[in-house]
């Protein structure tokens, strides 16, 4: 017996399938490292991180799986409680206690791995795990007089069995271990050899899951950063957070992952149900991304971007806070517009419309998406404008507007009467809007 569909419900569906498409069409066949601590193997949403796995590998993404251990403190530990952070003594103990929980929890991989994707269609679809050596270590050694023992290091990853095997549809686990080619065993960082594996297949993403409820963010809600802002931001960050130390590695493995080549890092709450397919497929995510490159900027606009400023324009025209324009107007003046590209995503435009002869030119459809009004986006886009404006050499920019003018006071504007116009945008002006004419001058900031 079918259910008919309610035209809300309709409309849910309609709305997040299409938001979530592009991201699907995009992942296809790239290839993601995912970190998983030993302590996210006792959270009660591991079973669904599990089905989210299985949910990726269905849609093509390659997953590679580094799964950590805990491990038990070595007498000189338990004596001196390790102030000092360094890298674990691993000793012949705590080797064998690591090996025996690795292969705990590459048991627990597979059985969740074998439930497929339950209560839907694909309950009976097989997902194949493959394991094996490849990583060659060597000891880390002795530093500064602590003998690490059984403690190792990359020495050297086998790139082509692992892309053999993604290529063979396979989810790639490995355990946190490297073996020497005269047979011996260390124990590795998870968050370094995922790093490592990372760089050399050249990943897509590298994703971390970290034991906190909400993560850092150095006192913004910015959720994106450069490699080269990481060190302000552990500057920034509150002492008193449980497993600083752990976030401030997993930050700092990441920003050194993208320089190297991975495309993006992120650090995502392993106790947020959900937490990856929310930052894989919507815009803005839940984690905090390292990514190599400028993923929010400033540039002008091009004839591709039309639809896109269309869309980003069409509520505020509907709550009357815009004047509304058609598809031909935005087109013939396309070259007067400048966006604020985010990831692929237009999320603020405005029109700079010149007026030569009088040396100014007004802002004009000036708008900022709801989901990033109060972040500072609207004020880089006016800093952008002002610095276009004075190449041109105009000496003021003037806005009208109805509804925003406590913003443009705060940003240096002052209310002029309509005859300040230049006589051909007087004759243009709507009386019917009442909107404020407000002014800012140009000159002092040459």
């Amino acid at each position: 017996m079918s259910k008919q569909i309610s035209p809300i419900e309709r409309s849910q569906f309609l709305n997040l399938f299409r938001a979530v498409a592009p991201y699907i069409y995009q992942h296809k066949g790239k290839t993601f490292v995912i970190c998983l601590g030993s302590d996210i193997f006792s959270t009660k949403y591991f079973d669904n991180l599990v089905y989210d796995l299985n949910l990726l590998n269905s849609l093509g993404i390659k997953l590679v799986l580094v799964y950590g251990v805990s491990l038990p403190l070595t007498p000189s530990e338990r004596v001196h409680k390790n102030p000092s952070n360094d890298p674990r003594v691993i000793d012949l103990e705590c080797l064998q206690v690591a090996k025996v929980a690795a292969g705990n929890i590459y048991y627990q991989i597979q059985a969740a791995f074998s439930q497929g994707l339950p209560n839907t269609p694909m309950s009976g679809a097989e997902f194949k795990l493959i394991s094996g050596n490849y990583i060659t270590a060597s000891p880390k050694g002795t530093i500064n007089g602590i003998d690490y023992q059984y403690a190792g290091k990359v020495r050297k990853i086998d790139t082509k069995s692992l892309i053999q095997a993604l290529s063979d549809h396979m989810v790639v686990v490995v355990p946190p271990f490297g073996y020497s080619p005269t047979g011996e065993m260390f124990v590795l960082s998870e968050e370094i050899l995922s790093s490592e594996i990372a760089v050399q297949l050249q990943a897509e993403k590298l994703i971390y899951f970290v034991p906190l409820n909400q993560l850092p963010r150095g006192g913004s809600e910015k959720s994106a950063f450069s490699p080269c802002q990481i060190p302000k931001l552990l500057e920034s960050m509150a002492t008193d957070i449980p497993n600083q130390q752990i976030i401030q590695d997993y930050l700092l493995v990441s920003a050194e992952a993208c320089r190297n080549g991975v495309s993006r890092c992120h650090l995502l709450p392993h106790s947020e149900d959900g937490s990856l397919l929310l930052e894989i497929y919507t815009h803005f995510g839940i984690g905090l991304m390292i990514v190599d490159d400028t993923i929010s900027y400033i540039r002008e606009a091009t004839i591709e971007d039309i639809g896109s400023i269309l869309k980003l324009l069409q509520p505020f025209e509907e709550e009357g806070i815009l004047v509304k324009r058609d598809r031909r107007d935005i087109e013939q003046s396309i070259h007067q517009f400048s966006v604020l590209d985010y990831d692929g995503m237009l999320l603020a435009t405005v029109m700079l419309d010149l007026y030569p002869q009088e040396r100014t030119a007004e802002m004009a459809c000036f708008s900022v998406a709801k989901q990033i009004q109060g972040l500072g986006e609207g004020k880089k886009m006016l800093q952008h404008i002002e610095k276009r404006a004075l190449e041109l050499g105009l000496t003021s920019l003037f806005v009208l507007t109805t509804q925003t003018t406590h913003w443009f006071l705060k940003n240096g504007f002052h209310f002029v009467n309509t005859d300040w116009l230049p006589l051909d945008r007087q004759k243009k002006y709507n009386p019917l809007r009442a909107s404020k004419i407000m002014v800012k001058s140009l000159v002092e900031m040459a």
